[in-house]
């Protein structure tokens, strides 16, 4: 009996760390091909479902049908690039460890897997349908309660996934860095909003 509770604690435990701490498994070279191969995988999904992840943090939905397919995919590499080459820059400042390129740049694409997530979820058909044409439609004309209630839990899933892919960035950060506490909060923070003032400039370049 007890080893099948400690059996049972341990596979629970084991999943709760590849939601939260997926580093513990994965990081460096290896962490780098799965993070690569799910950026493009959302990349994918992203040109099929017309919405963009336009940003570190951002994801929308796009009317326009001129973007090529190569846009989509270079939005995930530039947000990750961008982070990850901010964060080794300041890993390298505050940290009294060495702070090593593939660590930082593996565990950060890996950490991006919640967008794949965001990816699949705006995938479903219903889901695309209340977020594009539901909220437009609430300046001027009238949603049922339930037509509201949908399209606010479907944002807020998404507002849910895009706060688990912060955590995620932030624990790779820590791990491969090996800092943590104020000095790592602050810097992560700083980071983060310069990482997307600067997508943000770098895609306007790309799609105007």
């Amino acid at each position: 009996m007890n080893r099948t509770l400690t059996a049972h604690s341990r596979n629970r435990y084991d999943f709760s760390r590849w939601l939260f701490n997926p580093f513990y498994y994965l990081a460096g070279g290896k962490a780098l091909a799965a993070g690569i191969v799910l950026i493009l995988a959302t990349g994918a999904l992203s040109y099929t479902g017309g919405f963009r992840f336009d940003g570190v943090l951002d994801v929308h939905t796009t009317a326009s049908s001129n973007i090529p397919a190569w846009v989509y995919l270079a939005d995930g590499f530039i947000a990750w690039i961008i982070m990850s080459a901010l964060l080794l820059s300041s890993g390298k400042i505050i940290s009294i460890s060495r702070v090593r390129a593939i660590d930082i740049f593996g565990t950060q694409a890996l950490a991006r897997w919640p967008a794949f997530a965001i990816a699949l979820f705006l995938k479903i058909p219903v889901v695309q349908s209340y977020l594009r044409f539901i909220y437009p439609k609430f300046a001027g004309a009238r949603v049922s309660t339930v037509e509201f209630m949908i399209s606010l839990a479907s944002y807020l899933i998404i507002v849910l996934l895009i706060i688990w892919m912060v955590a995620l960035m932030y624990r790779a950060f820590t791990v491969s860095s090996n800092v943590k506490g104020a000095k790592a909060i602050l810097t992560f923070i700083g980071v983060i909003l310069a990482g997307e003032i600067l997508s943000k400039v770098v895609l306007l370049y790309i799609v105007p």
